[in-house]
């Protein structure tokens, strides 16, 4: 059994992220490739050393890390849904028009800040806790409580956790299946990178060059995700590869300041 296939055992389709067992198949293949080539480079009497090393780290940079990149986007893309279901989950925002209620959240807010941090939160994670109580602390900033902010995030979890568990536990599922794909691409990876003769570190660094450099900016339009070129007054939907090497900036100015660090970096 090669190592695709033991790979491939531990990888596992889901209802919301199709395609990952067909994309690790896919990045095998490639892998496989890949370190035939490096395999030929090592071998090569033509090379000195130092030629050999960066004729390895120019096949890392130029073919194993786009090719792979473009096989993973359906990877990439389970892992955009993860992020968007739990962002999905989240605790309401109080009723504005309900000032009986605001008060009540605030009376309760200001009970929990004379109180110490470690009875805040035994009370708030106990089984059976009133609602009430984490619905005051979690409609308003960690400092309005007397929490800091891990404090706040465990409450918020537990909160969610209690709502939510049905969803939450789906959304688990969800991760647990694409984490399994990410980490196949991952041993691909450093199977490549052990027989082209480069240590973590230089492909590390091959990595965040390949990665920052030209990354495609990525904008969300409704159910479509277009390719964003500065210029421009129209936007064309994005490819497989400029979904799996994109991001979302927030602005022109993240773009170009990424852009910069990447310069840098290279």
């Amino acid at each position: 059994m090669n190592l695709t296939s033991q790979l491939l055992g531990r990888v596992r389709d889901h209802a919301k992220a199709k395609g990952l067992r067909a994309a690790v198949m896919a990045a095998g293949v490639i892998a496989e490739e890949v370190s035939a080539k490096a395999t030929t480079l090592r071998n090569s009497a033509d090379l000195t050393e130092t030629g050999r090393m960066k004729a390895a780290s120019d096949l890392m940079r130029r073919e194993l890390l786009p090719r792979l990149a473009t096989a993973a986007a359906p990877i990439k893309k389970a892992r955009a849904v993860v992020r968007e279901e739990r962002a999905a989950i989240s605790i309401p925002a109080p009723d504005r028009g309900d000032a009986a209620g605001a008060l009540d959240r605030q009376e309760i807010r200001a009970v929990l800040r004379a109180m110490r941090p470690m009875e805040v939160m035994a009370l708030l994670t106990q089984p059976g806790v009133d609602e009430r109580l984490a619905d005051a602390v979690l409609t308003a900033p960690a400092m309005m409580s007397g929490l800091n902010a891990e404090d706040f995030e465990r409450v918020l979890q537990l909160t969610l956790e209690r709502r939510f568990a049905p969803h939450m536990d789906a959304i688990r599922d969800l991760e647990d299946a694409v984490a399994e794909a990410e980490a196949a691409i991952d041993t691909m990876k450093a199977v490549a990178r052990e027989t082209a003769g480069l240590d973590r570190d230089a492909f590390a660094r091959i990595e965040q060059t390949f990665q920052s450099e030209d990354t495609p900016w990525l904008l969300r339009d409704g159910d479509r995700v277009l390719r964003v070129i500065p210029g421009e007054s129209s936007y064309k939907p994005a490819t497989g590869d400029e979904l799996a090497r994109g991001k979302f900036f927030a602005s022109l100015a993240e773009y170009e300041a990424h852009r910069r660090g990447a310069a840098a970096a290279a």
